[in-house]
């Protein structure tokens, strides 16, 4: 009996797994065809390797794998990180390891909390790809995949 509900709840987690790795491969593709976009020749940049400390203000996780940062007016990259990072929220603190005030691609850093003013670790070691610089209107795309994603969870 036991043998049999085992098998039983294994057959109906698959389809439910299925599921969630479809819906997951759907929002990297949403957001693969945000960046790959083509953008207007004046537009166009290439992707850094590295940003200073300097250049960006601040830092917005969007999800597991994806991290913005934002700098004066309307200057924006992204960072998709080279594999997911587990434990990985929004409204994470992220703590960077930095050297010559730059952070680069293959850079690490953790996601941080303050507790009684100990910090306390609160995601894996992610690592860092490159720096894709994007428009306003490319962020707001990322953010509404990520949001529709989180609605289909």
């Amino acid at each position: 009996m036991v043998l049999s509900l085992l098998a039983l709840s294994a057959c109906a987690s698959a389809p439910e797994r299925e599921a969630s790795e479809a819906q997951a491969a759907a929002r990297e593709e949403a957001i693969q065809d945000i960046l790959t976009t083509p953008l207007a020749a004046e537009d166009y940049v290439e992707s850094e390797r590295c940003l200073s400390t300097y250049t960006y203000r601040s830092v917005d996780v969007l999800d597991d794998r994806n991290v913005l940062f934002k700098g004066p007016g309307d200057r924006a990259w992204i960072n998709q990180l080279r594999h997911r990072c587990i434990g990985l929220r929004r409204n994470d603190t992220l703590q960077f390891e930095l050297r010559d005030n730059r952070l680069c691609e293959l850079d690490s850093f953790e996601s941080v909390d303050t507790l009684f003013r100990v910090w306390s670790r609160t995601s894996a070691t992610c690592t860092l790809g490159k720096f894709q610089p994007v428009t306003p209107e490319q962020v707001e795309a990322l953010r509404a995949a990520v949001r529709e994603d989180r609605r289909n969870r």
